[in-house]
């Protein structure tokens, strides 16, 4: 999980809890038929718009942002300079045994080792960053959905 998110959840959540503690009863703060009207709400028109793979989808990107980590640069470029190293010496068919941690890294590999052509790994690999940055564009456009419009400026 990237620190920066830790540092964004635990400050928001400090800032509404002395908010709350400052501004006197903690009760005056709440109101269940309200908070239900709009969640419900929410909820409901959001089931209303969207499938319901849609809806549960985007439950799976906010899991990733807390739960993945980009790969270090550094030592992503030391693996695959010590796999074409390994590659030259061994040919190709030494990696099909290589345990790969980066997921587009091995894809990309394991279609040269099944001897798929260089231009078509390309296109192949090229499809799967378009249909990653879709599945993103989706969940944005569904978390998107949620905010509550914007007042134009007059």
């Amino acid at each position: 999980m990237d620190l920066a998110t830790i540092i964004g959840i635990v400050l928001s959540i400090t800032l509404v809890l002395a908010t709350i503690v400052v501004g006197g009863s903690p009760i005056m703060f709440v109101n269940v038929p309200s908070a239900l009207v709009v969640i419900g709400g929410t909820i409901g028109a959001t089931l209303m718009r969207n499938p319901l793979a849609t809806v549960l989808g985007p439950f799976g990107v906010v899991t990733k942002a807390f739960m993945s980590k980009a790969p270090e640069p550094i030592p992503l470029i030391s693996q695959i300079v010590a796999l074409c190293k390994q590659a030259r010496k061994n040919g190709k068919l030494a990696l099909e045994s290589v345990e790969i941690d980066y997921g587009f890294l091995g894809k990309g590999i394991g279609l040269g080792v099944d001897g798929v052509e260089p231009d078509q790994i390309r296109s192949i690999l090229e499809t799967n960053i378009r249909s990653t940055v879709g599945r993103h564009k989706r969940g944005s456009r569904f978390w998107r959905a949620w905010e509550p419009p914007r007042r134009r400026s007059t």
